[in-house]
């Protein structure tokens, strides 16, 4: 089964490939098969080699600029998996999938191909998975936030109890920290909230 590559380079269309060769150069030099123009590129940034199992993997030549999979620094070689996502010096990704077809497809060294509703359509998919991640990670803050301050709240009522215990009442130096603290987390209490004498009366 073929694998494939989507090339996304800022302000220009993707560019969609189909890797039939065994070993496919990328980079800026005239001499990759995958031919980038950047200068945050190296002339030889990385290498995608495909082995005798039909397994697709991916070696960073030493770049100046590195190489991210999936937002994980590359080190040595990796073998890629169907979605990963290669960012090449923080500025253009490659998107390596393998689609579910068992057609035939022509044998040639590398092929490109121009079929622009299927790289819309993908591109399109992993702009959404990476807006979903996203989402899930600000939910992810919202309920870190949540339960501090669940924590402190449960914090401040057991001071709160401690200081009832007093002839006098609550300590209003108890009160007072206690709302200071509240605040900070966004929980606004005035001060006669806590007055538990001045709810009784």
């Amino acid at each position: 089964m073929p694998h494939h590559i989507i090339v996304e380079i800022p302000d220009e269309e993707p560019v969609h490939y189909v890797l039939q060769s065994n070993r496919i150069g990328v980079g800026r030099n005239a001499d990759n098969q995958v031919q980038l123009d950047s200068e945050r590129i190296s002339g030889s940034h990385l290498e995608l080699t495909i082995s005798d199992s039909g397994a697709c993997w991916v070696e960073d030549l030493d770049s100046a600029n590195g190489t991210l999979i999936n937002g994980i620094p590359l080190e040595g070689s990796l073998q890629l998996s169907d979605g990963d996502r290669l960012l090449l010096g923080n500025v253009i990704a490659l998107h390596y999938f393998v689609p579910n077809s068992d057609q035939d497809e022509p044998c040639s060294f590398l092929k490109e191909v121009n079929d622009e509703q299927l790289t819309s359509d993908l591109v399109a998919l992993q702009t959404k998975r990476r807006d979903m991640q996203s989402q899930v990670n600000i939910l992810n803050n919202q309920y870190e936030a949540k339960l501090r301050q669940f924590r402190l709240l449960v914090t401040t009522i057991e001071k709160l109890k401690s200081s009832m215990g007093n002839s006098d009442g609550p300590d209003p130096a108890v009160l007072d920290e206690a709302r200071e603290k509240l605040a900070k987390e966004g929980i606004r209490v005035e001060r006669h909230d806590l007055d538990i004498d001045a709810q009784k009366s």
